[in-house]
């Protein structure tokens, strides 16, 4: 490899560094409120690298493969899902992002903190199916 002074400007080597470059002060520039979202892999298999896993025994797991960190869903019709976790967010809250464009007023009865909406554990176990089932009708990912 070349130093980089001594990369003519017209090689390809230079406008792939200069590229990369580019990208790398556009991403740490830029302020993103909401981080890329997710997508579920095939069932029982690692979103990343497609290896299948076996039953989680925790909210949390790894791919023994790829070592990624997955959060699991157990949708009614899609199955076992896995996606990966992401930094400082919660389960709930990326699904409830992947849900507001389709359903954003169940999104909205779900941020509401419980005691406000006077429910139940089981109406708040309800909203939730609710909110899978949603994603599943929604999301190309889950759909068989």
């Amino acid at each position: 490899m070349y130093p980089i002074d001594a990369v003519d400007e017209q090689t390809p080597q230079f406008r792939v560094r200069t590229s990369i470059l580019h990208m790398l002060l556009a991403a740490s520039t830029s302020w993103n409120p909401k981080p890329m979202l997710p997508t579920f892999g095939k069932p029982t298999r690692c979103p990343i690298c497609s290896t299948t896993l076996p039953a989680p025994n925790s909210e949390e797991s790894f791919c023994p493969r790829c070592s990624a960190h997955l959060w699991h869903v157990h949708f009614p019709s899609a199955g076992l899902r896995f996606l990966p976790t992401q930094p400082h967010r919660s389960l709930d809250e990326v699904l409830l992002d992947l849900a507001e464009p389709h359903a954003p007023d169940l999104v909205r009865l779900l941020r509401t903190p419980p005691e406000e909406l006077n429910a139940d554990p089981l109406d708040n176990i309800e909203l939730h199916l609710h909110l899978l089932q949603e994603l599943e009708h929604h999301l190309p990912e889950l759909k068989s």
